[in-house]
């Protein structure tokens, strides 16, 4: 990436870095909790919990008719996807799906919980945006590595753009 300030660059991608992995360790720390047969066996009630906390009426419609049936089906979906985005975004590998999937759980999460945790679930999912947009994982990460070894018709600009700092 070339820039009349290189040392800037170097120092956002480091800021960015620092972010991802602290993000991760985040989901993986949110994760450990739930990692119990007992979030399983409560997930209804937790749900049910949640329906109190007033969520938009299609949602709560959702929860009622879909999840509470499916409860231990979802609790899993919620495990593995909250330890997959953790796991990932500490290794900086596939950072932006990485970061999909965490945008994706936050915003049922928010949904879900209503007006609680709002302006924390609002900054994660602003931080995962950035860090998707900002090539996060190709500082101190592996998808730097995967996108040297990658054809240039794969990773198209950032092929030939892209310098590791």
């Amino acid at each position: 990436m070339e820039s009349k300030y290189p040392r800037l660059v170097i120092h956002q991608q480091r800021a960015l870095a620092i972010l991802r992995i602290f993000l991760g360790l985040y989901f993986l720390y949110a994760v450990s909790g739930k990692l119990s047969p007992g979030f399983v066996a409560d997930f209804p009630k937790t749900i049910t919990q949640m329906l109190a906390t007033n969520p938009p009426a299609a949602y709560v419609a959702f929860l009622k008719d879909v999840v509470i049936p499916n409860a231990g089906t979802f609790a899993y979906m919620v495990i593995l996807g909250e330890l997959t985005t953790g796991i990932l975004l500490v290794l900086g590998l596939f950072t932006a799906p990485a970061c999909i999937l965490g945008i994706f759980l936050n915003v049922n999460f928010l949904f879900a919980a209503g007006q609680m945790g709002m302006a924390t679930n609002l900054t994660f999912i602003a931080v995962q945006i950035a860090l998707g947009l900002g090539y996060a994982g190709t500082t101190w990460g592996l998808d730097g590595r995967i996108m040297e070894k990658m054809p240039w018709w794969f990773t198209g600009f950032l092929h030939y753009e892209y310098r590791e700092f």
